[in-house]
């Protein structure tokens, strides 16, 4: 089935200008290009913000999709494990990756390579808790630029880039788990 939709020109005329701070039109977007009120990616379990948040944020894997990928602070990553993984937890994961394990690709031999990748499904320490269960909320809230509090419903992890502490509250359980496949 084709679309015969018409563009029509615009009606305003465009009036070249050496100031690149002018606007080319200020005639709404044709309707074409449909519109919406909200965000085509939702944020998820943001407490009490009211205000924007700044694109790529180091912890935006905790707001974002599943809420199960990793967050990096390196040298760790930490990740919402949501009942996955050897231990079926559902606390969070650190995990350390020694560079030994790194594969570069698509060619280790070029300087620089195009992109690194890691063991997946390693969970060197989760931290968890007793009651933590398949009801288990992950929500944020304090979100700074170098900074977020985490919190899994009795539990409450601060995240800290490039930070070696996480510090929180409950009945704590350490777990460690290797996802072999």
């Amino acid at each position: 089935m084709e679309d015969s939709t018409t563009l029509q020109p615009p009606t305003s005329t465009i009036v070249l200008s050496s100031n690149i701070f002018q606007p080319i039109s200020t005639d709404a977007p044709s309707q074409v290009f449909g519109s919406r009120s909200d965000h085509p990616a939702p944020k998820i379990g943001l407490d009490g913000q009211n205000y924007p948040i700044g694109t790529n944020k180091f912890y935006a894997n905790f707001f974002l999709g599943s809420q199960a990928s990793g967050t990096w602070t390196h040298p760790y990553s930490v990740a919402w494990v949501k009942g996955s993984g050897g231990t079926s937890s559902w606390g969070v994961a650190v995990t350390h990756v020694e560079a030994s394990q790194r594969a570069f690709g698509p060619d280790s031999t070029v300087d620089p390579v195009e992109y690194f990748t890691y063991p997946v499904g390693l969970q060197s320490l989760v931290i968890s808790a007793q009651g933590l269960t398949d009801s288990t909320t992950l929500s944020m809230d304090s979100l700074t630029s170098f900074s977020a509090n985490l919190n899994v419903r009795i539990l409450d992890r601060p995240v800290i880039m490039k930070g070696q502490d996480l510090v929180g509250t409950g009945s704590p359980m350490r777990q460690f788990g290797l996802y072999i496949y």
